[in-house]
């Protein structure tokens, strides 16, 4: 367990991590440190990163998505890698399709017709992939795990 603690602490700082590269992209060197120090030390991350949550693997996964959004550069690549981590968060947790639903929202809003396609695309491409993939080899079929899942909550 402590070895499963470490590796969840260790994923975790990758929310530091992003959330200053985040920062650097608006703010200045001594901002983004101060940035860095506040969201270690004063958010709930620290605390919740060593559980064993789903909700706490997602959070690097979402904020690596964002970072690559709002790059300054337009480049297709920055957007397939978001589409990708974004399809792997929500296949680890169902429920951030509603985070993206807002996201496609803002991108629709923003008028980024092919920064959405492409966030849209590699996403669903990585979602179907890993979901009908795994419970293919476990259940036999593809998407079991979900339809479990949505009818147990219905």
């Amino acid at each position: 367990m402590m070895l499963n603690r470490i590796l969840h602490g260790l994923w975790s700082l990758l929310t530091v991590v992003f959330a200053m590269k985040i920062a650097a992209l608006y703010c200045d060197r001594k901002d983004v440190i101060a940035i860095g120090l506040v969201i270690s030390a004063l958010w709930i991350m620290p605390f919740l990163s060593v559980r064993n949550l789903v909700e706490t693997v997602t959070i690097p996964l979402l904020m690596i998505c964002i970072y690559y959004l709002i790059q300054p550069k337009i480049r297709s690549r920055y957007w397939i890698m978001a589409g990708i981590m974004l399809g792997l968060a929500i296949s680890i947790r169902y429920q951030l399709g509603v985070f993206a639903i807002g996201l496609g929202i803002a991108l629709m809003i923003e008028r980024s017709w092919k920064k959405l396609l492409y966030v849209v695309v590699s996403s669903a491409f990585v979602f179907v992939l890993s979901q009908s993939a795994v419970d293919y080899y476990i259940w036999g079929r593809p998407f079991a795990e979900l339809m479990v899942y949505v009818n147990y909550n219905l």
